[in-house]
């Protein structure tokens, strides 16, 4: 718990990476729908593209801010202010992600109780939640469509929820690889110094 409350600044910067992508991806989508209005398939791989591009610029901006994270660690457990705590960029993205992945969880389950109870009781839930998540985390949306497409697509549910499920645990994983490699100083995206 302290964990959180020390690092809340920092899961704020999290969560408000991720409003911001899920509008930019939103805006984006818009622009594809226009520029593909000629034909529905067009329309699709315009949109499929953002996605992925949406997904790609979200994760290098959680890399970026949890990297930096990481290396400020590293000199303050160097110099005896912190203690190592290894699972902190796991622990950091669990807690800004933790709507989505109680959404993405209540999701599958209402859909497994539908189907396999045969019981309507949680379509309501499910169908506000379904809509919750794609607009919070809208930068997946045309991703998980694809992903889905052979499962019935918009209609699996399921589906959805399990691919939203997958994509908010690889962003953790994200989160704790630049983390390690932030406490541990080693750099994917960075400068090369110049030889005088």
């Amino acid at each position: 718990m302290k964990h959180i409350k020390s690092n809340s600044y920092e899961i704020v910067r999290l969560v408000i990476n991720q409003v911001g992508i899920s509008i930019f991806a939103l805006v984006l989508y818009i622009s594809m729908n226009i520029a593909g209005e000629s034909s529905e398939e067009l329309g699709f791989s315009l949109n499929l593209v953002a996605s992925v591009f949406s997904i790609l610029f979200y994760w290098a901006l959680l890399y970026s801010v949890v990297w930096e994270i990481g290396a400020k660690d590293r000199i303050k457990i160097d110099s005896g202010k912190n203690e190592n705590f290894p699972l902190k960029g796991a622990l950091l993205s669990l807690v800004a992600n933790v709507v989505n992945l109680v959404f993405a969880a209540v999701i599958i389950v209402g859909e497994l109780v539908r189907v396999f109870a045969g019981s309507d009781a949680m379509n309501g839930i499910v169908a506000l939640l379904i809509v919750a998540v794609r607009f919070t985390s809208a930068m997946f949306l045309r991703t998980v469509n694809a992903v889905c497409l052979p499962f019935g697509g918009e209609i699996n549910i399921l589906a959805q929820g399990v691919a939203y499920l997958i994509f908010f645990i690889l962003t953790v994983g994200v989160c704790q690889l630049a983390y390690t490699l932030g406490m541990n100083n080693f750099k994917v995206f960075g400068n090369k110094q110049k030889n005088k």
